[in-house]
Protein backbone atom coordinates (compact mmCIF):
# COMPACT_ATOMS: atom_id res chain seq x y z
CA UNK A 1 0.00 0.00 0.00
CA UNK A 2 1.09 3.46 -0.89
CA UNK A 3 0.83 5.98 2.04
CA UNK A 4 2.93 8.80 0.23
CA UNK A 5 1.34 12.14 -0.16
CA UNK A 6 -0.44 13.06 -3.39
CA UNK A 7 -0.45 15.87 -4.73
CA UNK A 8 -4.27 17.28 -5.32
CA UNK A 9 -5.28 17.75 -8.63
CA UNK A 10 -5.47 21.62 -10.52
CA UNK A 11 -9.05 21.29 -10.34
CA UNK A 12 -9.48 20.51 -7.02
CA UNK A 13 -6.90 23.16 -5.69
CA UNK A 14 -8.95 25.91 -7.42
CA UNK A 15 -12.37 24.22 -6.41
CA UNK A 16 -10.89 24.31 -2.72
CA UNK A 17 -9.77 27.87 -3.22
CA UNK A 18 -12.83 28.88 -4.89
CA UNK A 19 -15.16 27.44 -2.28
CA UNK A 20 -12.35 29.14 0.95
CA UNK A 21 -12.77 32.72 -1.08
CA UNK A 22 -16.61 31.81 -1.47
CA UNK A 23 -16.17 32.78 -5.01
CA UNK A 24 -19.35 31.55 -7.15
CA UNK A 25 -18.82 28.35 -8.52
CA UNK A 26 -19.55 30.22 -12.51
CA UNK A 27 -16.69 28.59 -15.69
CA UNK A 28 -15.88 32.16 -16.21
CA UNK A 29 -14.32 31.91 -12.54
CA UNK A 30 -12.82 29.03 -12.90
CA UNK A 31 -11.00 30.09 -15.95
CA UNK A 32 -9.80 33.31 -14.41
CA UNK A 33 -8.42 31.98 -11.22
CA UNK A 34 -7.06 28.63 -13.05
CA UNK A 35 -4.92 31.49 -15.74
CA UNK A 36 -3.95 33.31 -12.50
CA UNK A 37 -2.48 30.41 -10.29
CA UNK A 38 -0.98 28.43 -13.65
CA UNK A 39 0.93 31.95 -14.57
CA UNK A 40 0.12 31.86 -17.96
CA UNK A 41 -0.48 35.82 -17.76
CA UNK A 42 1.84 36.93 -15.26
CA UNK A 43 0.36 40.53 -15.50
CA UNK A 44 -2.90 38.62 -14.97
CA UNK A 45 -1.24 36.92 -11.95
CA UNK A 46 -0.44 39.63 -10.21
CA UNK A 47 -3.34 41.60 -10.63
CA UNK A 48 -5.25 38.91 -9.17
CA UNK A 49 -3.22 38.73 -5.99
CA UNK A 50 -3.40 42.18 -5.51
CA UNK A 51 -7.09 42.11 -4.81
CA UNK A 52 -7.47 43.22 -0.99
CA UNK A 53 -10.97 42.39 0.69
CA UNK A 54 -13.40 39.69 -0.53
CA UNK A 55 -13.28 38.25 -4.13
CA UNK A 56 -16.49 39.32 -5.03
CA UNK A 57 -18.22 39.25 -8.24
CA UNK A 58 -17.75 42.70 -9.02
CA UNK A 59 -13.54 42.71 -8.77
CA UNK A 60 -13.47 39.20 -10.87
CA UNK A 61 -15.27 40.30 -13.90
CA UNK A 62 -13.45 43.64 -13.76
CA UNK A 63 -10.70 42.04 -14.32
CA UNK A 64 -11.99 39.33 -16.60
CA UNK A 65 -13.16 41.90 -18.56
CA UNK A 66 -9.03 43.30 -18.94
CA UNK A 67 -7.54 39.77 -19.74
CA UNK A 68 -10.42 37.60 -20.59
CA UNK A 69 -12.68 39.09 -22.66
CA UNK A 70 -13.92 36.10 -24.30
CA UNK A 71 -15.97 35.62 -20.95
CA UNK A 72 -18.11 38.76 -21.55
CA UNK A 73 -19.14 38.53 -24.50
CA UNK A 74 -22.65 39.70 -23.91
CA UNK A 75 -22.06 43.28 -23.41
CA UNK A 76 -20.16 43.56 -27.39
CA UNK A 77 -23.43 41.60 -28.39
CA UNK A 78 -25.84 43.71 -26.71
CA UNK A 79 -24.09 46.87 -28.19
CA UNK A 80 -24.00 44.41 -31.79
CA UNK A 81 -27.63 44.42 -31.77
CA UNK A 82 -28.66 48.11 -30.46
CA UNK A 83 -26.37 49.59 -33.76
CA UNK A 84 -27.78 46.89 -35.90
CA UNK A 85 -31.45 47.97 -35.38
CA UNK A 86 -30.53 51.46 -35.21
CA UNK A 87 -28.67 51.05 -38.79
CA UNK A 88 -31.97 49.30 -39.87
CA UNK A 89 -34.63 52.27 -38.65
CA UNK A 90 -32.51 54.59 -40.20
CA UNK A 91 -31.71 52.84 -43.84
CA UNK A 92 -35.73 52.19 -43.43
CA UNK A 93 -36.69 55.88 -43.28
CA UNK A 94 -34.28 56.41 -46.15
CA UNK A 95 -35.79 53.56 -48.32
CA UNK A 96 -39.31 55.29 -47.23
CA UNK A 97 -38.19 58.86 -48.65
CA UNK A 98 -36.44 57.11 -51.73
CA UNK A 99 -39.78 55.80 -52.50
CA UNK A 100 -41.51 59.23 -51.62
CA UNK A 101 -39.14 61.30 -54.04
CA UNK A 102 -39.49 58.56 -57.00
CA UNK A 103 -43.07 59.14 -56.33
CA UNK A 104 -42.83 62.76 -57.22
CA UNK A 105 -40.35 62.26 -59.78
CA UNK A 106 -42.66 59.93 -61.88
CA UNK A 107 -45.46 63.04 -61.21
CA UNK A 108 -42.95 65.65 -62.81
CA UNK A 109 -41.88 63.30 -65.75
CA UNK A 110 -45.28 62.33 -66.48
CA UNK A 111 -46.47 66.06 -66.50
CA UNK A 112 -43.85 67.00 -68.32
CA UNK A 113 -44.67 63.98 -70.88
CA UNK A 114 -48.50 65.43 -70.75
CA UNK A 115 -47.47 69.25 -71.79
CA UNK A 116 -44.92 68.43 -74.63
CA UNK A 117 -47.29 65.85 -76.22
CA UNK A 118 -50.48 67.58 -76.37
CA UNK A 119 -52.71 68.17 -79.41
CA UNK A 120 -53.34 72.01 -78.32
CA UNK A 121 -51.31 74.48 -79.94
CA UNK A 122 -47.61 74.01 -78.19
CA UNK A 123 -47.62 76.56 -75.26
CA UNK A 124 -43.48 77.97 -75.24
CA UNK A 125 -44.16 79.06 -71.21
CA UNK A 126 -46.15 75.58 -70.25
CA UNK A 127 -42.76 73.51 -71.98
CA UNK A 128 -40.13 75.88 -70.11
CA UNK A 129 -42.35 75.36 -67.04
CA UNK A 130 -42.34 71.64 -67.38
CA UNK A 131 -38.30 71.60 -68.43
CA UNK A 132 -37.96 73.58 -64.84
CA UNK A 133 -40.02 71.41 -63.02
CA UNK A 134 -38.01 68.49 -64.52
CA UNK A 135 -34.91 69.45 -63.80
CA UNK A 136 -35.90 70.60 -60.13
CA UNK A 137 -36.84 66.92 -59.89
CA UNK A 138 -34.26 65.20 -61.43
CA UNK A 139 -31.76 67.29 -59.39
CA UNK A 140 -33.85 66.29 -56.14
CA UNK A 141 -33.93 62.39 -57.34
CA UNK A 142 -30.21 62.75 -57.60
CA UNK A 143 -29.65 63.94 -54.13
CA UNK A 144 -31.73 60.81 -52.62
CA UNK A 145 -30.09 58.51 -54.53
CA UNK A 146 -26.61 60.29 -53.52
CA UNK A 147 -28.15 60.51 -49.75
CA UNK A 148 -29.24 56.80 -50.06
CA UNK A 149 -26.15 55.23 -51.61
CA UNK A 150 -23.86 56.92 -48.76
CA UNK A 151 -25.86 55.62 -46.14
CA UNK A 152 -25.62 52.15 -47.74
CA UNK A 153 -22.03 52.79 -47.89
CA UNK A 154 -21.81 54.17 -43.99
CA UNK A 155 -23.87 50.96 -43.37
CA UNK A 156 -21.86 48.75 -44.80
CA UNK A 157 -19.38 50.28 -43.05
CA UNK A 158 -20.80 50.19 -40.07
CA UNK A 159 -21.38 46.30 -40.44
CA UNK A 160 -18.13 45.27 -41.31
CA UNK A 161 -17.05 47.14 -38.20
CA UNK A 162 -19.44 44.85 -36.29
CA UNK A 163 -18.21 41.40 -38.17
CA UNK A 164 -14.42 42.25 -37.38
CA UNK A 165 -15.31 43.05 -33.76
CA UNK A 166 -17.33 39.89 -33.34
CA UNK A 167 -14.65 38.08 -35.40
CA UNK A 168 -12.23 38.72 -32.96
CA UNK A 169 -14.20 37.94 -29.78
CA UNK A 170 -14.27 34.67 -31.00
CA UNK A 171 -10.57 34.75 -32.29
CA UNK A 172 -10.01 35.41 -28.50
CA UNK A 173 -11.52 32.52 -27.42
CA UNK A 174 -9.23 30.28 -29.10
CA UNK A 175 -5.58 32.63 -28.43
CA UNK A 176 -3.35 32.87 -25.63
CA UNK A 177 -3.42 36.75 -24.80
CA UNK A 178 0.20 36.86 -23.75
CA UNK A 179 2.10 34.78 -26.74
CA UNK A 180 -0.48 35.31 -29.62
CA UNK A 181 0.24 31.47 -29.67
CA UNK A 182 -2.76 28.87 -29.92
CA UNK A 183 -4.63 28.45 -26.17
CA UNK A 184 -5.37 25.10 -24.25
CA UNK A 185 -9.08 25.35 -25.30
CA UNK A 186 -7.67 25.42 -29.05
CA UNK A 187 -5.23 22.69 -28.18
CA UNK A 188 -7.90 20.46 -26.65
CA UNK A 189 -10.31 20.56 -29.83
CA UNK A 190 -7.19 19.94 -32.38
CA UNK A 191 -6.35 16.79 -30.85
CA UNK A 192 -9.78 15.83 -30.57
CA UNK A 193 -10.25 17.01 -34.10
CA UNK A 194 -7.50 14.59 -34.95
CA UNK A 195 -9.48 11.12 -34.11
CA UNK A 196 -12.54 12.95 -35.42
CA UNK A 197 -12.65 9.40 -37.11
CA UNK A 198 -11.28 7.22 -34.78
CA UNK A 199 -11.32 4.27 -37.40
CA UNK A 200 -8.57 6.32 -39.28
CA UNK A 201 -6.93 9.45 -37.23
CA UNK A 202 -5.60 12.40 -39.41
CA UNK A 203 -1.26 11.35 -39.60
CA UNK A 204 -0.11 14.58 -37.23
CA UNK A 205 2.83 14.13 -34.63
CA UNK A 206 2.45 15.25 -31.33
CA UNK A 207 5.13 17.28 -29.34
CA UNK A 208 5.21 18.54 -25.91
CA UNK A 209 7.53 20.88 -25.24
CA UNK A 210 8.95 22.29 -22.02
CA UNK A 211 11.47 24.87 -21.50
CA UNK A 212 14.18 23.70 -19.49
CA UNK A 213 15.01 24.81 -16.15
CA UNK A 214 12.20 26.73 -16.39
CA UNK A 215 11.90 27.71 -12.79
CA UNK A 216 15.12 29.54 -12.79
CA UNK A 217 15.06 31.35 -15.69
CA UNK A 218 13.09 34.86 -15.98
CA UNK A 219 13.38 38.16 -17.23
CA UNK A 220 13.44 40.06 -13.66
CA UNK A 221 14.70 37.69 -10.95
CA UNK A 222 11.29 37.15 -9.91
CA UNK A 223 9.06 34.28 -10.90
CA UNK A 224 6.47 34.06 -13.07
CA UNK A 225 7.96 35.37 -15.71
CA UNK A 226 7.03 39.00 -17.38
CA UNK A 227 4.65 39.19 -20.43
CA UNK A 228 7.22 40.83 -22.35
CA UNK A 229 9.66 37.47 -21.88
CA UNK A 230 6.56 35.20 -22.98
CA UNK A 231 5.61 37.56 -25.75
CA UNK A 232 9.22 37.82 -27.27
CA UNK A 233 9.49 33.56 -26.76
CA UNK A 234 5.96 33.13 -28.70
CA UNK A 235 7.25 35.35 -31.85
CA UNK A 236 10.50 33.35 -31.69
CA UNK A 237 8.16 30.25 -32.29
CA UNK A 238 6.29 31.65 -34.88
CA UNK A 239 9.47 33.08 -36.62
CA UNK A 240 10.68 29.26 -36.36
CA UNK A 241 7.44 27.69 -37.98
CA UNK A 242 7.64 29.03 -41.52
CA UNK A 243 4.97 26.05 -42.57
CA UNK A 244 2.33 27.20 -40.28
CA UNK A 245 2.41 24.06 -38.04
CA UNK A 246 -0.11 24.54 -34.71
CA UNK A 247 1.47 25.91 -32.07
CA UNK A 248 0.06 26.16 -28.23
CA UNK A 249 0.72 27.72 -24.83
CA UNK A 250 -0.20 25.16 -22.53
CA UNK A 251 1.52 27.57 -19.82
CA UNK A 252 4.20 26.94 -16.77
CA UNK A 253 6.76 27.15 -19.47
CA UNK A 254 5.30 24.33 -21.78
CA UNK A 255 4.15 24.15 -25.44
CA UNK A 256 2.49 21.84 -27.74
CA UNK A 257 3.36 21.84 -31.54
CA UNK A 258 0.56 19.50 -33.50
CA UNK A 259 2.14 18.76 -36.58
CA UNK A 260 0.71 17.55 -40.08
CA UNK A 261 3.21 15.01 -40.75
CA UNK A 262 4.21 11.44 -38.73
CA UNK A 263 7.46 11.27 -40.42
CA UNK A 264 10.13 11.58 -37.78
CA UNK A 265 13.28 13.06 -39.84
CA UNK A 266 10.41 15.55 -40.67
CA UNK A 267 9.54 16.21 -37.24
CA UNK A 268 13.04 16.21 -35.86
CA UNK A 269 13.18 19.23 -39.02
CA UNK A 270 10.48 21.52 -37.70
CA UNK A 271 12.31 20.91 -34.38
CA UNK A 272 15.74 21.76 -35.56
CA UNK A 273 13.78 24.93 -36.46
CA UNK A 274 12.39 25.87 -33.45
CA UNK A 275 15.90 25.25 -31.74
CA UNK A 276 17.24 27.27 -34.05
CA UNK A 277 14.73 30.22 -33.81
CA UNK A 278 14.77 29.75 -29.56
CA UNK A 279 18.72 30.07 -29.62
CA UNK A 280 18.61 33.47 -31.36
CA UNK A 281 16.38 34.59 -28.64
CA UNK A 282 19.08 35.34 -25.93
CA UNK A 283 17.20 37.70 -23.96
CA UNK A 284 16.72 35.93 -20.25
CA UNK A 285 18.90 35.82 -17.49
CA UNK A 286 18.39 32.76 -14.85
CA UNK A 287 18.23 33.69 -10.83
CA UNK A 288 22.31 32.84 -11.10
CA UNK A 289 22.40 36.40 -12.64
CA UNK A 290 24.00 34.29 -16.14
CA UNK A 291 23.17 37.10 -18.70
CA UNK A 292 22.61 35.97 -22.20
CA UNK A 293 21.73 32.61 -21.16
CA UNK A 294 20.59 30.31 -24.21
CA UNK A 295 17.20 29.18 -24.04
CA UNK A 296 16.76 25.29 -24.53
CA UNK A 297 13.31 23.19 -24.99
CA UNK A 298 13.41 19.22 -24.45
CA UNK A 299 10.45 18.03 -26.88
CA UNK A 300 8.63 14.37 -26.19
CA UNK A 301 6.78 13.69 -29.04
CA UNK A 302 3.88 11.00 -30.16
CA UNK A 303 2.29 9.68 -33.28
CA UNK A 304 -1.19 9.80 -34.13
CA UNK A 305 -1.61 6.44 -35.53
CA UNK A 306 -0.03 4.71 -32.49
CA UNK A 307 -2.81 6.20 -30.00
CA UNK A 308 -6.05 5.07 -30.00
CA UNK A 309 -7.42 8.52 -28.84
CA UNK A 310 -6.38 12.06 -27.58
CA UNK A 311 -6.11 11.30 -24.46
CA UNK A 312 -3.79 8.63 -25.49
CA UNK A 313 -1.95 10.46 -27.39
CA UNK A 314 -1.12 13.47 -24.97
CA UNK A 315 -0.13 10.92 -22.53
CA UNK A 316 2.50 9.59 -24.88
CA UNK A 317 3.60 12.78 -25.58
CA UNK A 318 4.08 13.60 -21.94
CA UNK A 319 5.91 9.64 -21.16
CA UNK A 320 8.24 10.57 -24.03
CA UNK A 321 8.84 14.47 -22.42
CA UNK A 322 9.36 12.98 -19.13
CA UNK A 323 12.28 11.11 -20.51
CA UNK A 324 13.69 13.80 -22.37
CA UNK A 325 13.50 16.11 -19.44
CA UNK A 326 15.41 12.99 -17.15
CA UNK A 327 18.22 12.94 -20.11
CA UNK A 328 19.50 16.39 -19.63
CA UNK A 329 18.19 20.07 -21.39
CA UNK A 330 17.67 20.43 -24.96
CA UNK A 331 16.94 16.68 -25.56
CA UNK A 332 14.13 14.77 -27.60
CA UNK A 333 12.50 11.49 -27.40
CA UNK A 334 9.87 9.83 -29.23
CA UNK A 335 7.35 7.22 -28.18
CA UNK A 336 6.67 4.85 -30.24
CA UNK A 337 3.87 1.63 -30.21
CA UNK A 338 5.49 -1.52 -30.54
CA UNK A 339 4.13 -5.31 -30.41
CA UNK A 340 5.48 -7.47 -27.52
CA UNK A 341 5.22 -10.78 -27.64
CA UNK A 342 3.44 -11.66 -24.54
CA UNK A 343 1.35 -8.37 -24.56
CA UNK A 344 -1.25 -6.47 -26.44
CA UNK A 345 0.35 -3.58 -26.96
CA UNK A 346 4.16 -2.31 -25.53
CA UNK A 347 5.22 1.54 -25.18
CA UNK A 348 8.74 2.11 -26.37
CA UNK A 349 10.85 4.74 -26.16
CA UNK A 350 13.80 5.90 -28.30
CA UNK A 351 15.77 8.83 -28.44
CA UNK A 352 16.55 11.06 -31.21
CA UNK A 353 19.11 13.59 -31.57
Amino acid sequence: MNNGKQTPSVALRIATLMDRERVESLPRNYELIYDAYSGSNPELTREFMAIEGPKTQGVLDEIGRKYLPHQHEEGVLAKANDTMQSQMFEFLKLIQNEASSLAEFEKAVSEASRAMSSDTEIDRAAIAKSIDRLSKATEQQARTNKTLSDAAAAQNAAISDLKKEMDAIEARKWTDPVTGLANRRSFNKTVVGIYANPNKPSACGLAIAEIDDYQNFNASGQSPWSNRTLQEIGAALKGGNPTRQFIANMEKGRFAFVLNTENPDRITGFITGIRNALAAKRLLVTRKNMANEKLTMSFGIALASTATSAGDLIGQSEKALAEALKAGSDKMRFHALAEAPDSARNYQIYAAR
